[in-house]
């Protein structure tokens, strides 16, 4: 499989990027800096201290100023991207492969949980071949407060971890995130939107795609494969916006990349979906919700013709059920 959402790539000046999505340009791939060397930085591996970084803004700023190689306009999205050639990559990183080195030989607590973890979900009928680990663990940043990043590739298969989460949940060997856990992740994801993040932070806690394993956090991502998700039309950023509407289709919902087929208009557009590359939009409303969403409305030119999109992603950016918002 050529590297996709869950792979990271490492650089030959020894910057690590996170994969992002399951289409990439033929010479390179879209993905987003997430540890750069810093000497002062808290993470060490292979004898050199790292920086975790993860907002878009910062690491975009770090780019320009450092490495604007890393940077690339995309003419036929309309959108500047973080973008590493192939002939700058010194490394890959593959999530399934590491997960299969763990099962063989598991080291410390967290990795042991890493089993654990994998091998109820193969018992629970999920292809333990379709099941990665990513994250810190995969890159050998871990310290021993890390979480444990599972990816599965996809969509049959992430039905079924899915599924098979709820029940691991009902049998305890996974719980919800406590309260405090709960507001942290709302106030990490939704901080930037003037949203209560009280109101939020209950709806992370009955997210089925994170919550903790024997009391150590862990976060899921259900990745479909290429074929199985388009998202490379061509379309054009029209402008900020907030719409309300009503969600028609879910089935897309708990994936990275997320999509949820929705009824609505602004300004006399018909808006047909809202989409995003980011995890916290997934699991947020379901078929049959009234929602308001702020994102960028996007003029998409596909097969079919030209339709409209919400496109959700930047920190400002949301997405919440009527009901939960006028609860706040």
């Amino acid at each position: 499989m050529k590297p996709i959402e869950g792979y990271y790539i490492e650089t030959d000046e020894g910057l690590l990027f996170a994969v992002k999505g399951l289409h990439h340009p033929e010479d390179g791939l879209i993905a987003y800096l997430r540890y750069i060397p810093d000497e002062h930085g808290d993470r060490i591996r292979l004898g050199r201290r790292y920086r975790r970084v993860y907002d878009l803004d910062e690491t975009t700023r770090y780019l320009e100023e450092h490495h604007p190689e890393y940077l690339r306009w995309m003419e036929e999205k309309g959108i500047n991207v973080q973008f590493v050639p192939h002939s700058h990559i010194k490394r890959i990183y593959d999530p399934r492969g590491r997960l299969r080195e763990i099962l063989k030989h598991p080291k410390g607590r967290i990795e042991t949980l890493v089993k654990l973890f994998a091998d109820a979900l193969r018992d629970e009928g999920v292809p333990i071949g379709d099941v990665g680990l990513t994250g810190s663990l995969l890159i050998g940043m871990s310290t021993a407060k890390s979480d444990i990043d599972l990816v599965i590739y996809g969509k049959r298969s992430g039905l079924k971890a899915y599924r098979a989460l709820r029940r691991l949940r009902e049998r305890g060997l996974l719980s919800e995130l406590p309260p405090g856990e709960a507001f942290r992740v709302a106030e990490r994801r939704w901080g930037g939107t003037g949203l209560d993040l009280g109101r939020l932070a209950e709806l992370e806690r009955v997210k089925l795609l994170h919550g903790l394993i024997l009391g150590v956090p862990y976060y899921v991502r259900l990745v479909p494969h290429p074929h199985e998700f388009e998202d490379s039309h061509p379309s054009r950023p029209v402008g900020e916006v907030t719409v309300r509407g009503v969600v028609v289709d879910d089935a897309l919902s708990i994936y990275t990349p997320c999509l949820y087929g929705v009824d609505a208009e602004i300004d006399g557009l018909r808006v047909e979906e809202l989409m995003s590359y980011r995890g916290r939009f997934t699991e947020q409303v379901w078929r049959g919700d009234s929602f308001e969403a702020r994102g960028i409305l996007e003029e998409v030119h596909s097969s079919r013709g030209v339709y409209y999109r919400l496109m959700l992603g930047r920190g400002g950016d949301y997405l919440i059920s009527l009901s939960l918002l006028e609860a706040i």
